[in-house]
């Protein structure tokens, strides 16, 4: 019991680190973005 509670801790925590990195990547490729079209 304690085990399977463990493992879904741990795998949430991976879900969560993973979409967080999503979101992170996706603001810097939206930053970049616009500083390529600010520099035309």
């Amino acid at each position: 019991m304690i085990n399977s509670d463990a493992k879904q801790r741990s795998e949430n925590g991976e879900r969560t680190r993973l979409s967080t990195n999503l979101i992170r990547n996706g603001r810097e490729n939206f930053q970049s973005r616009s500083l390529k079209r600010a520099a035309k």
